[in-house]
């Protein structure tokens, strides 16, 4: 795993700001890009040991899954 780019900041941090001031339009494949997530975090054998709890409102930068969707759909 590396650092985040400059550009990669920027893009969570709109992100998080448009979803804070409600003007973030989520598309049906960004739901599914979280859901996938999510489902493959908590089948994590270690996932109660580390996690245990996820709050309903927890999200991932919606970019990275969006650059992530090879490792996360073809495992």
């Amino acid at each position: 795993m590396s650092d985040l780019d400059p550009s990669e900041i920027t893009e969570t941090v709109l992100e998080m700001e448009a979803r804070l001031s409600g003007t973030w339009v989520e598309t049906d494949e960004d739901i599914e890009l979280h859901e996938k997530f999510w489902s493959e975090l908590r089948a994590w054998p270690k996932f109660s040991k580390y996690h245990g709890w996820i709050h309903p409102e927890a999200r991932l930068g919606t970019h990275y899954l969006r650059r992530s969707k090879d490792w996360l759909f073809n495992k």
